[in-house]
């Protein structure tokens, strides 16, 4: 006879991972270049972001108490979680500040346009 057994592994620290890899997605494909992906990815992935962040704290405090199994899974998102958002912060921060040069060089660019 053939024995199943369950892993038990910690639900939220599965969620939270799961939260962290679509926050991942979410900044790659932001950084595609096709109109309208950074205002479109960035919002989801900086909330994804927050949601590992502490799905991940709750999951390590209840894995720390339960003994459930599931700690790797909610370090790695917490970490990875925690980067996403730096990035995502530190690209928005680069746009803010590289757009006033881009508004210039289209700007002349247009004026050279006209007659």
């Amino acid at each position: 006879m053939i024995e199943t057994t369950s892993i038990d592994i910690n639900r939220k620290a599965l969620i939270s991972f799961l939260a962290a890899l679509l926050a991942l997605l979410a900044l790659c494909i932001g950084l595609l270049p096709i109109p309208f992906t950074v205002i479109v990815c960035y919002p989801p992935g900086i909330i994804l972001g927050i949601v590992s962040l502490v799905y991940g704290g709750i999951a390590l405090r209840e894995i720390r108490e339960s003994g459930k199994r599931g700690r790797r899974l909610a370090l790695a998102a917490i970490w990875s979680g925690g980067f996403m958002l730096l990035a995502a912060v530190c690209m928005i921060t680069a746009g803010i500040l590289i757009f006033p040069r881009f508004m210039d060089i289209v700007k002349e660019s247009w004026n050279q346009l006209r007659p």
